[in-house]
């Protein structure tokens, strides 16, 4: 005789898969905290209406919170442009421009934050051996800034940005040569 044995296979195994969605990333009280911000950065200074470019410095102070940030800015271009006077002779004329700008950094767990901004301000024209005229304009801020967190010294940013700037109203004797300009340049700030 034969016998015959059946056998049933064991069950299959039984795989679980558990997914798990990362934890957000805690907040630390600096980050939530607002932070000041000082700077400055150097650049060429494209005076449109005056076929004119000239080394521009600026400094900067500011309050940051998040990823957000109201910031002073003054430009200083003693050497603007060379603009007829009213009597027809060169002028030396300096261009100086102070503004309040907001500006928001994209990409706030990335190192490089392209950044936007925009703001008001006042542009000043002081041509030499005459009176100082100003006028007031808006201004947009583009460009890149690479951040570098500083070990119990907050964040050092630096990067590349380019400001225009247009007047939209100003004083009488303000030279509207001057009225447009395109700053482009290298800025340094320090959040703590």
């Amino acid at each position: 005789p034969v016998r015959i044995v059946v056998r049933r296979p064991p069950p299959p195994d039984r795989v679980v898969i558990r997914v798990r969605a990362p934890e957000p990333r805690a907040a630390t009280r600096d980050e939530d905290a607002p932070r000041l911000v000082l700077g400055a950065g150097i650049g060429p200074m494209f005076v449109l209406g005056a076929d004119s470019v000239v080394p521009v410095g600026h400094a900067h102070v500011g309050l940051a919170l998040g990823q957000v940030e109201f910031g002073l800015r003054l430009g200083l271009a003693p050497y603007a442009a060379s603009l007829s006077n009213v009597d027809g002779e060169p002028t030396d004329t300096g261009l100086y421009t102070t503004d309040a700008t907001f500006t928001y950094r994209f990409l706030p767990d990335a190192d490089l934050h392209p950044i936007l901004g925009a703001g008001l301000g006042a542009v000043i024209a002081a041509p030499s051996g005459a009176p100082p005229s100003a006028g007031f304009g808006v201004s947009l801020r583009a460009g890149l800034e690479l951040g570098v967190d500083l070990p119990d010294a907050g964040e050092l940013g630096v990067g590349l940005d380019a400001i225009g700037t247009q007047v939209v109203g100003a004083e009488a004797g303000f030279p509207w040569a001057l009225a447009t300009s395109l700053t482009v340049g290298a800025h340094l700030d320090w959040r703590f």
